[in-house]
């Protein structure tokens, strides 16, 4: 049996003198009075403001302000701000909406009141004053307290400040309760506080503001229960959608010049009196107005576009770290953690109490600690400082890059990461925009023509617009070559800004756990309660004495144990241990909660070429056209002309001079530099390429000094056109060529009917379907007119009256892992669809090849007729094998191929053309599911077929190279970039490997986070189950578990089990299936309930088997006083109490550790084994082990506890009462107690295995079958 304390004896006159008797002593009325004082003032306060407020009273008016953007009808040569109207002062509100892309914001003014900066003081006082008094309460209850080993850990002090414990528990009481209702209401409206006592004015005289913007939120939740249901639609009509949103106080700060300003998620705003602006500066709308700004700027000017839009730079800091501290603190579970800790700390559990608030605070400065180093990561990846020399006041000059503004001329160098955006007017240069699109391909830039033509950073200005924090790899095509550029953006204004602003202010996603976590609280609240009420009444009936303080404290403690404060703690482990070894594989994860929701993909888009594919192409052959005129049934295609012993294909001459001409490439000092595809087909025609700074390109022929040709324009490709072209000058006979390359579809269309031969169409598509990239290429002679004159005529007009040249064949491998990539997403049940540029019969050869598309499955492909109607035909073997290429419409595909589609006998393709119509007229969502290649998309419309899913409420990935996917790859619940870079901005995955392998890789971790997620919640709703039965037990027989059992629960099986649980690994492979998110569905309760409507029943038996036990004497709870817990618990009662429940506690780890299926086996996760095979063996030693020291310790009773050598005050009543001696538990039955235990542990093994995750589980699934959609695989 323990050592008991034996003191302090209470404060008590005349050997001690109370410091505080009563409430009418000096220091309670001081303490009453000030909260007098402060009730007082606050009441005047608010009534004085609302007075206020009712006076100047004006209804809030909303304001629809959109940014301004020039039309091309307003482009002129002058930069333009753009400038947000001012509010109407008439109506003088003080709330300025500003409406941002669809969004809008409304900002309210405040100004400091010296009146509401008293309040909020005494407030903050009120706050200290709960904390201040709690532990004076703690001082009182412990002071002189006793620590002499297990069962002497300070249990109780003198009380030399209250005098008695009576005394102390209602004083505890008081401030308990009050403590509980301020830091509740004060976490509530955390970060409105503030403005509570600030008085709101207009903006123009504001010292803060606060910017209120509507939710953004993207809810994952496709199969929602019926209680997320009920609680959306109470959401939605207490707290509406046009309410909710997110708010953040800010300061308004000044510049040098007295510009007032702030800064909402990295936008800038200018308070200029009444007047709101974006700040923002536009230095012009077309190539000439930055040609006209190649002069740079003057001192004055710059200061002036410096103070307007600040420091080139992206306003993001890490947040300082008592900033974080304070916001740690104010979470809502803190707050209650807090409260509940107190209650035990204060009822003489201060050691083990202390304990949990040290794992509390633990995680809690884990948390800060990692999001302060996941900030940092974010500040590193945004802080960037170098130097730029910079055209200022008419001279060269030197100056940091946080002082570029737009408008700013400077001289781009090699080895050099550009800090802003800026469009080159001097010169070319070779740039890697890896760190913003994840293509790590170098890439030609070119300076824009000297031309009134508009001036867009995508699209047609891509190549003379060079993007921030992309790396110029070199400058001009010597050392002496000057290239010089216009600054068009800074900071945020940036494309690597914007891009910035989606990893730092992302749109919140709301997965089904999010909505079901606050019912399982709301649940779990609900039934602590009737416990709480079962609690009290049981401590009423069971005879023990207790003052009602004491009883309350029991009553909240299983409320606290029903609901684990270290619920969220464990639920974001295991999603932190996912990341540890993603990165070890080479994925890098820029946002942790996206692994969970990797978990539930359902479907993955893939982009063809780099990621199915090899990302480069090697050059087949080509296949030119007769030079015969005719109609188009008179000729047909020549032979394929291949490659020679030398890598060059010998084509005729205006072939030779379109593979010569038409491109972008460039040469540097990595040799040739440009897109795969042209690099390769320029290297062909073994010609040279010649370029001097400022001068068109020139290509000669290495052996004919007479052929040269000059390229006096370029129009770059363009996805809507889905071609390029070239205007070539031959030097020796002073004609103009026009050369136009482009999918084989649009340049037959371009190309004049009677230049195409008949079977163009049928052999270009059949070496798509063959595996080849096919381009065509068409020409024209303009004659030997001057070169202004082909300067000014439209595309338009060039690329009209073209004659068929040839047809260009590309070969573009298969990456190695593909087949086994797509195989393994099957199996996982993971719809693969491969979403590409390239033609739909390409990309139906790479699907058969890497088994996308089954082999006995036929393709119908959509694409648009002559007509504008979407036409549906067989491609490949059925096409072939028919000879009947018979058109059908999209009615029919839907009425008489339904059967086919449903059973996978068929697959469908369409094109962006096709698939533009189909949006349309709503067919395109009937037909999504059945669709597996989407071909000849462009950027937009691949990221409308993620979006597709995503409404039908599928859960979508989606893994691309980054080029002409980011749009897709943002859009993504889960976006994976194939890149070389650290990490992609524009997904939240990065696959530095880029090997498809990774798609199988993250998936296979989502699904183990999000399982072990579930296990680790399981652990601890099963936790707070079985503490409520061992509290009602408790309280029903009047006794107390000893403190080293607490320890033994709270520490070892709760702390370090559920820890343990985190590290599982994942499973080896993709097994069919996903796990449950749902905390509410029918797997999960199962589970949990059935496990522990077991483990009751179990208790049951062992207490009723005790009960018949020869020598058995009930536990003599009339001499118990519940204040004096730790003398209640030498008993039977709590020695069996503890091994049943016990081995429960940590079997329900093991059994929720079970399922090899997302994870690998529970045998691999050695800690978990070795930590339960740990603690059984200790359970199995206390409980059949001879009384000795060890067993002492736990107060097992092995050891006779009612005997007249005991210390047992309860005991020793019960005898002096007349009451006999009773024996200790036998060792036949303990070892029958012991078999109980073991095959209650088995069952639960058994239950969990094949009732909850096996045959039982399935069968509740028939029983109710979800309804979420069911993709064919």
């Amino acid at each position: 049996m323990g050592g008991y304390p034996t003191g302090p004896e209470e404060c008590a006159p005349p050997e001690c003198e109370p410091r505080i008797t009563s409430l009418r002593d000096a220091a309670p009325i001081a303490v009453f009075a000030f909260w007098g004082v402060v009730v007082a003032y606050l009441t005047l306060y608010f009534l004085a403001k609302l007075l206020r407020s009712q006076r100047r009273h004006i209804p809030p008016t909303r304001l629809e302000l959109s940014l301004y953007r020039p039309s091309k009808s307003q482009q002129d040569d002058k930069p333009r701000e753009q400038v947000i109207p001012a509010v109407n002062s008439l109506k003088q509100d003080t709330r300025v909406a500003v409406n941002l892309n669809g969004r809008y914001l409304l900002v309210t003014g405040y100004r400091r009141s010296i009146f509401g900066l008293i309040g909020y003081s005494l407030c903050c006082l009120v706050s200290a004053s709960c904390t201040a008094l709690f532990v004076l309460v703690l001082y009182d209850y412990y002071r002189n307290c006793q620590v002499s080993g297990i069962d002497g850990l300070c249990f109780y002090g003198d009380y030399y400040i209250f005098g008695s414990f009576d005394f102390n528990s209602k004083i505890m009481f008081a401030i308990w309760w009050l403590t509980a209702v301020w830091f509740f209401t004060w976490v509530l409206n955390y970060g409105k506080v503030r403005n509570w006592f600030r008085e709101v004015c207009y903006v123009g005289q504001a010292g803060n503001v606060h910017v209120w913007a509507p939710a953004e939120v993207r809810i994952l939740t496709a199969n929602a229960s019926p209680l997320v249901w009920l609680v959306r639609h109470a959401k939605s009509v207490l707290y509406p959608m046009a309410f909710r949103g997110h708010g953040q106080t800010l300061r308004v700060h000044k510049t040098r010049a007295g510009l007032k300003y702030f800064v909402f998620e990295g936008m800038r705003f200018i308070v200029s009196g009444d007047k709101l602006t974006r700040a923002s500066f536009v230095v012009g709308t077309s190539y000439m107005d930055y040609h006209q700004a190649a002069k740079g700027l003057q001192a004055d000017e710059a200061a002036q576009r410096l103070d307007l839009l600040g420091s080139n730079s992206i306003p993001y800091k890490a947040t300082s770290w008592p900033r974080l501290f304070v916001d740690e603190c104010f979470r809502l579970f803190h707050v209650y953690q807090y409260i509940m800790y107190t209650l035990q700390m204060w009822n003489s559990y201060l050691f083990v109490a202390s304990l949990d608030v040290l794992i509390v605070v633990l995680a809690g400065l884990i948390s800060i600690f990692s999001l302060r180093r996941s900030q940092k990561a974010i500040e590193k990846v945004t802080e960037y400082e170098t130097t730029a020399p910079v055209l200022r006041g008419g001279q060269w000059q030197v100056l940091p890059s946080s002082q570029l503004v737009p408008g700013d001329v400077i001289k781009i160098r090699s080895k050099w990461l550009l800090p802003c955006d800026c469009v080159l007017i001097q010169g070319s240069c070779v740039c890697n925009e890896a760190n913003l699109t994840g293509e790590a391909l170098p890439i030609q830039k070119q300076q824009c023509p000297v031309e009134d033509v508009g001036c867009e950073v995508k699209g047609g200005s891509a190549r003379h617009t060079l993007l921030s924090s992309t790396l110029v790899v070199q400058a001009g095509n010597s050392h002496s070559e000057d290239v010089v550029a216009v600054v068009s953006a800074t900071g945020m204004a940036t494309s690597r800004g914007q891009l910035m602003s989606t990893i730092i202010f992302p749109a919140p996603m709301v997965f089904k756990y999010d909505e079901e976590l606050p019912i399982v609280i709301a649940l779990m609240i609900l039934f602590a309660i009737p416990c709480a009420v079962l609690t009290i009444v049981f401590q009423y009936s069971n005879g023990s004495y207790s003052e009602w303080p004491t009883k309350f404290v029991y009553c909240m403690g299983i409320v606290n144990q029903c609901l684990n404060p270290l619920l969220p703690v464990v639920l974001t482990i295991g999603d932190v241990q996912a990341v540890r070894r993603l990165k070890a594989m080479g994925i890098v994860c820029l946002d942790s909660r996206r692994v969970a929701i990797a978990g539930k993909i359902c479907a993955f888009a893939l982009d063809k070429t780099g990621t199915l594919t090899q990302a480069w192409l090697d050059f087949l052959a080509v296949q030119p056209v007769p030079r015969t005129k005719g109609p188009r049934s008179g000729h047909a295609m020549d032979q394929l002309q291949y490659l020679d012993k030398n890598g060059h294909v010998q084509a005729d001459t205006l072939v030779t001079w379109g593979l010569a001409t038409c491109h972008d490439v460039s040469q540097s000092d990595l040799g040739l530099v440009g897109n795969e595809v042209e690099v390769k087909m320029f290297a062909v025609t073994g010609w040279n390429l010649e370029q001097m700074s400022g001068q068109p390109s020139r290509v000669a022929h290495p052996v004919d000094a007479q052929q040269q040709l000059t390229v006096v324009r370029v129009n770059e490709f363009e996805h809507s056109r889905r071609s390029m072209s070239v205007v070539a000058l031959d030097e020796s006979s002073g004609e103009l060529h026009v050369f136009c390359k482009g999918s084989f579809e649009m340049i037959g269309e371009m190309a004049s009917g009677a230049s195409v031969p008949a079977d163009y169409l049928q052999m270009a598509e059949q070496h798509a379907a063959e595996g080849c990239y096919v381009l065509a290429m068409a020409h024209r002679s303009l004659g030997a007119i001057p070169v202004q004159q082909a300067a000014s005529l439209s595309r338009d007009e060039l690329e009209s009256g073209l004659d068929m040249l040839a047809l260009l064949l590309f070969r573009n491998e298969l990456r190695s892992d593909t087949a086994e990539a797509v195989q393994h997403l099957k199996h996982g049940q993971v719809r693969p669809i491969m979403v590409t540029g390239d033609s739909a019969y390409c990309a139906h050869y790479i699907g058969r090849a890497c088994g996308l598309i089954e082999e006995a499955a036929d393709l119908l492909l959509a694409d648009v007729d002559a007509s504008g109607d979407v036409a549906w035909s067989f491609a490949g073997s059925r096409a072939q094998d028919n000879k009947l290429q018979v058109k059908m419409s999209t009615q029919q595909v839907i009425q008489e191929q339904r059967s086919a589609l449903d059973k996978q006998q068929v697959e469908l393709a369409v094109t962006g053309a096709a698939f533009a119509k189909l949006q349309q007229s709503e067919c395109m969502e009937q037909l999504l599911f059945h669709t597996r290649i989407f071909a000849r998309f462009s950027p937009e419309q691949k990221a409308d077929v993620v979006g597709m899913y995503q409404r039908a409420g599928i859960v979508m990935g989606m893994c691309g190279d980054g080029g002409n996917d980011c749009g897709a790859l943002r859009a993504a619940h889960a976006g994976l970039a194939l890149s070389d870079a650290d990490a992609s901005l524009v997904s939240p995955f990065t696959s530095r490997t880029k090997s498809v392998r990774s798609i199988v890789d993250l998936l296979r971790e989502g699904r183990c986070a999000l399982h072990t997620r579930l296990a680790c919640y399981k652990f601890l709703i099963t936790y707070g189950l079985h503490f409520s039965v061992l509290n009602l037990v408790c309280t029903w027989y009047g006794m107390i578990l000893s403190q080293m059992v607490f320890i033994s629960i709270d520490i070892f099986a709760t702390i370090c089990l559920g820890y343990c649980l985190t590290l599982a690994h994942p499973a080896k492979k993709l097994y069919s299936g996903r796990p449950t998110s749902s905390l509410l569905g029918a797997r999960t309760i199962v589970s949990v309930v059935g496990i522990w409507v077991l483990d009751v029943a179990f208790v049951v038996a062992a207490l009723e088997y005790m009960r018949h036990q020869p020598g058995y004497v009930l536990w003599p709870a009339q001499y118990v006083d519940s204040a004096e817990w730790w003398v209640n618990g030498d008993n039977w009662e709590c020695s069996v109490l503890f091994f049943v429940m016990y081995f429960q506690y940590i079997t329900c780890a093991l059994a929720y550790a079970l399922g090899s299926t997302f994870r690998l086996s529970l045998f691999y996760n050695w800690a978990v084994v070795g930590l339960w095979t740990g603690l059984m063996t200790m359970t199995t030693l206390l409980l059949l082990l001879r009384p000795c020291n060890f067993t002492h310790v736990w107060h097992i009773a092995s050891e006779q506890f009612n005997s007249v050598n005991d210390n047992s005050p309860v005991w020793a009543s019960y005898r002096e009462a007349g009451g006999a001696e009773s024996p200790a538990m036998s060792f036949d039955f303990r070892i029958k107690l012991w078999a109980l235990c073991m095959g209650n542990v088995i069952l639960i093994m058994l239950f969990q295995k094949f009732v909850a995750e096996g045959l039982g589980a399935r069968a509740f699934a028939r029983l109710f079958p979800s309804k979420r959609v069911r993709l064919q695989m």
